[in-house]
């Protein structure tokens, strides 16, 4: 596993592959517009089976079947994508890659957590 993140990070990093970088950040900045418009979602379907503005079956079935799974993802990109870089700014990590490997450990761990909340 770590021989894999090191791998990814080696690509990533390397000269001749830096635009992998760019289409990255590319991808997280985009991710933040879609983010926004799954939570404005989640609250239009949330007032949808309260407060009856739109069908509650449809409302119901969006807000607990569809949108959760691509809010998870989304929220995790957006969260654990900038961490590496931070935490060795910040001087919590002296390498990078530990860092991406702590980072990338803990997404893991935090996708499988919600996935299993969600489906049981």
């Amino acid at each position: 596993m770590i021989f894999f993140i090191y791998e990814a990070y080696f690509i990533l990093h390397t000269r001749e592959e830096g635009f992998m970088l760019k289409i990255f950040a590319t991808i997280d900045r985009h991710s933040r517009w879609v983010l926004l418009v799954i939570m404005l979602l989640f609250i239009l379907t949330g007032f949808g089976i309260t407060k009856n503005i739109m069908d509650q079956r449809l409302a119901k079935q969006l807000h607990e079947n569809i949108l959760p799974i691509p809010f998870y993802v989304l929220l995790l990109l957006h969260i654990f994508y900038p961490l590496p870089a931070n935490l060795v700014r910040w001087k919590a990590f002296k390498s990078e890659i530990v860092a991406a490997a702590y980072v990338y450990f803990l997404a893991a761990i935090f996708l499988g957590l919600f996935l299993w909340l969600h489906f049981r």
